[in-house]
């Protein structure tokens, strides 16, 4: 919603104004004033069919956007049945392979330079990475699990030690 208000030498356009924001600066002359918050357009602009063009201006930037989110969301939904399908599981397992495989090259080249393996903390392409924060590096591979503890293998480490839940 715009909310129209004139002082003696401007007119304020104030409200929603930042999908219209270019408009008022380039097509009227428009600047932001920080004090009334609101954009000051030369007061010989005011007229009925400017704020109506504003108003439609406003209209249209509204469904634009609208538009946009429904596309979006639409893309999304798209993807993620995409991603449930075997087809998308096994691109997402073969990227997800890939980007271990780039790690541990990278690593590897690190290590030959004489510099410290910053991903360390993968044990090998089919290593899935579920948290890394502050320090701590969270995987799970089954590749690797730990099969000698009853009742359950350990699959999960905390910065490549066993996680055990003690």
């Amino acid at each position: 919603m715009l909310y129209f208000n004139t002082t003696t030498t401007s007119l304020l356009v104030s409200g929603k104004t930042f999908d219209i924001k270019e408009i008022l600066k380039n097509s009227y002359q428009g600047r932001w004033d920080p004090t009334a918050y609101a954009w000051a357009l030369p007061i010989e602009l005011d007229s009925d069919n400017l704020r109506k063009d504003l108003l439609d201006a406003e209209k249209a930037a509204k469904k634009a956007a609208k538009e946009v989110m429904e596309r979006t969301k639409i893309r999304e939904q798209e993807q993620a049945a995409f991603a449930a399908t075997p087809e998308g599981k096994a691109i997402a397992l073969e990227h997800r392979r890939s980007s271990m495989r780039a790690a541990l090259e990278e690593d590897k080249r690190r290590v030959a330079r004489g510099e410290k393996a910053f991903y360390w903390y993968i044990c090998c392409e089919d290593c899935e990475i579920i948290s890394v924060r502050r320090g701590q590096h969270m995987t799970s591979c089954e590749t690797c699990a730990d099969r000698t503890t009853y009742p359950w293998p350990l699959t999960t480490k905390i910065n490549g030690v066993w996680y055990t839940g003690d």
